[in-house]
């Protein structure tokens, strides 16, 4: 029994000694995650949305039907999560404070140019309080 115990602790200390440690004082903005809530929240809501076409120089307006919503909104939501764990050590984060615009800045460069996200900017509002609220 005792080297059944001994046998299990040592293979789960070999296990764990070969995953990889997250920093955990990292913790990325998910932009994927955000914008998925989003989306949801839309569809909740009745709201109609304009798309405006231009050839060559006319310009059609039409409405944009709950399928082209999903369509177009699929299109970020497919993107690669920064945020995730595989993904995190691949960026490198900058923070900045606009004062201009007053607002805080969230800067996410790709430590590899070939990188199919390569830049994250996201652009949060300070209320009174401190907390921060994203705008873009």
């Amino acid at each position: 029994m005792n080297k059944l115990v001994i046998g299990l602790l040592f293979t789960c200390f070999f296990i764990s000694c070969k995953n990889k440690k997250l920093d955990s004082t990292k913790a990325y903005f998910s932009v994927v995650d955000y914008l998925g809530a989003e989306v949801k929240k839309m569809d909740t809501l009745d709201l109609r949305f304009k798309k405006i076409t231009t050839v060559d120089d006319r310009s059609d307006t039409s409405l944009v039907t709950k399928e082209e919503f999903q369509k177009y909104a699929k299109e970020f939501l497919s993107l690669p999560d920064i945020a995730s764990d595989k993904k995190m050590d691949n960026y490198t984060e900058a923070n900045d404070f606009d004062e201009i615009l007053g607002n805080v800045l969230l800067i996410y460069t790709a430590k590899e140019p070939n990188d199919e996200v390569r830049n994250e900017t996201i652009m949060m509002e300070p209320d009174e309080q401190g907390n921060t609220h994203v705008k873009t």
